[in-house]
């Protein structure tokens, strides 16, 4: 697909997102895919029962600052410094291992919500002790999960490492706030670089708005929420491959500490 400047037709014409002083609308290479109703139907429907695994967008080690996107050829991902789309849906994604070491593995507990456990302890995630704050960081891993359309009208998975949660949260208040849905805004993810008191670097994530959708795209766009709503909690534990990286990080923004290897590679899921 052809990407060209938003048209001013995606967007729709409120003087309250015109005086949302913390966002304004920028000039961005994005095309808004078509959905029809038929399309977010059948991608429910056909889908529905199976081990689906999204495309995922890697997030960079080493403080670099672009995304990889996948392609046909593994060994050729398209490079970008920024991602231009629609996150038509984001949740929790908590993980545990008893054994750091086995981080590439399945984990012994995991959570798609960020309320019920899966696994050993399992149960309420709220008053699970590994889930709870010890010198700064936690055993449980704390993450979020962004199914973003970009380029063609099925989402690609982007996960958030822990020291992007705060910049995400941010960005969350702000839209919510003016009474937007994620799925209502064309969004920019963009990188920046941040080197922690030990000289490790790593890439945060940053959040903007890029523009208001009009009705009629906001429409197509809420029922396509809801079939990769429902799609989202059909993930299937996988291993990784073996060259994938693992994310030791479990601290928030917070506290001094940084990955090294800030990616999200190490999901098994």
């Amino acid at each position: 697909m052809a990407t060209n400047k938003v048209p001013d037709s995606a967007y729709m014409k409120n003087s309250e997102f015109e005086n949302w002083s913390l966002q304004k609308k920028e000039e961005v290479n994005f095309v808004v895919p078509t959905i029809s109703s038929k399309t977010a139907e059948a991608i429910k429907r056909e889908l529905k029962g199976m081990n689906l695994k999204f495309k995922r967008i890697k997030m960079p080690t080493g403080g670099a600052t672009t995304f990889e996107i996948p392609t046909a050829d593994p060994n050729n991902p398209k490079i970008l410094k920024e991602l231009v789309g629609v996150i038509l849906y984001h949740h929790p994604v908590n993980i545990f291992w008893k054994d750091k070491s086995l981080t590439n593995s399945q984990p012994d507990c995991f959570s798609l919500d960020g309320e019920k456990g899966i696994g050993n302890p399992g149960g309420k995630c709220s008053i699970c002790p590994y889930n709870q704050f010890k010198s700064g960081a936690k055993a449980c891993k704390n993450t979020r999960r962004i199914y973003i359309i970009i380029d063609r009208p099925f989402p690609y998975e982007l996960n958030l490492p822990p020291t992007s949660l705060t910049n995400f949260m941010d960005y969350v208040t702000e839209y919510a706030g003016a009474g937007y849905l994620s799925y209502e805004i064309v969004t920019k993810i963009s990188l920046q670089r941040v080197t922690n008191k030990k000289g490790i670097a790593y890439a945060k994530a940053t959040f903007s708005m890029a523009g208001v959708l009009d009705e009629r795209t906001k429409g197509e766009m809420a029922k396509m929420a809801q079939s990769i709503e429902v799609l989202s909690q059909q993930a299937t534990v996988i291993v990784p491959s073996e060259n994938e990286e693992e994310d030791e990080n479990v601290v928030l923004d917070n506290f001094e500490e940084a990955p090294q290897n800030n990616d999200d590679d190490g999901l098994p899921f």
